[in-house]
């Protein structure tokens, strides 16, 4: 009984498109070798046309990780970007255009997230990124069951995740951009603030409200985070400095936190911006002659928007801000 023949590795139409150029049948299966080899080293990926961001709850957070939003979008111009984040922060998202779409993140546990859950893994984005390291984020991050899931460690269920960088402490933009770059997004060095908008008729309701005019305030952010009695004073006494020589917009807090101690100082006039609206701070901001105040969301927003900003604490810093000022 005849031994079978073994079947040539080169098709029929193959050996013909190869005769025609004068290959040999040795040349014909070293050249299908080389074809074969190339296949396994040039692979394409799938194309990105869906990523959804998850955000921290703080300011100071969000402002941090815009630059990468915008490198996402340089990097990736046909997808879609989704943003998540608490409800007083959606506002900014909504009118910096490296975002799409920017949705609430819910408060609360696991159960409330439940819902957001359920939607998130039917969307099936290509790609989720994390710029939070809470639990929730990362419930949410995981949610999506997105082939590339980014973010930072330690965090809870950091297993989840398929690309990650070390961080410890609050988010830089630098640590931002570098998590974003894991995922083959290549940051171009544009200036993130000129993708942020502000309406007109935010502005508007502004000038309607405010007892003096734009350029003519310094913006203090009120920052809760004053614990001690005597950061409290330092703050006080940096206002009560200011306000000897222009108006003062306090924005955040609670008139209560600060009026009673400042009742007595008179000269110029002070208005409180009860608000915890990112969008709302922004637009004082852009309003604001400067920011003066500590280390906090608001303060970070004005440096990253280029506004002339000056920290008050630690104690005497708000006399350098005042000579800055020319005061």
């Amino acid at each position: 009984m005849s031994e079978p023949k073994k079947r040539s590795s080169l098709t029929r139409q193959t050996k013909k498109e190869m005769e025609k150029h004068g290959m040999s049948a040795g040349e014909m299966v070293m050249e299908l070798g080389r074809t074969r080899e190339m296949a396994k080293v040039f692979t394409v990926e799938t194309p990105i046309l869906r990523i959804n961001t998850f955000h921290s709850g703080s300011l100071a957070g969000l402002v941090a990780s815009l630059p990468a939003l915008v490198a996402l979008r340089e990097s990736f111009p046909g997808a879609r970007i989704t943003c998540f984040a608490r409800a007083s922060h959606v506002g900014l998202l909504e009118h910096f255009r490296a975002c799409d779409e920017a949705n609430v993140r819910p408060a609360g546990g696991v159960a409330a997230q439940a819902a957001l859950m359920a939607r998130l893994h039917a969307s099936e984005p290509d790609l989720a990124i994390s710029f939070s390291q809470g639990a929730n984020a990362m419930l949410l991050l995981w949610s999506t069951r997105a082939p590339k899931r980014a973010g930072f460690v330690p965090s809870h269920f950091e297993a989840f995740l398929t690309h990650r960088i070390p961080k410890r402490g609050m988010l830089s933009p630098l640590l931002a951009l570098e998590l974003v770059e894991t995922v083959g997004a290549q940051p171009r060095g544009g200036r993130a603030r000129e993708w942020l908008d502000v309406p007109q008729m935010l502005f508007d309701s502004l000038r309607a409200q405010l007892p003096f005019d734009f350029e003519e305030f310094v913006l203090v952010p009120f920052d809760t985070a004053l614990k001690s009695s005597g950061e409290r004073a330092e703050w006080v006494r940096a206002v009560i400095e200011l306000r000897q020589s222009w108006p003062i917009v306090v924005a955040g807090g609670r008139a209560g936190d600060w009026s009673q101690a400042l009742e007595a100082s008179a000269n110029h006039p002070i208005f409180h911006q009860n608000t915890s609206d990112a969008l709302t701070f922004l637009a004082l901001v852009r309003a604001a002659r400067a920011v003066v105040g500590p280390a906090n969301g608001v303060t970070d927003l004005a440096r990253f928007d280029g506004k002339t900003t000056m920290r008050v604490l630690p104690a005497d810093a708000h006399r350098e801000a005042l000579r800055t000022l020319g005061l």
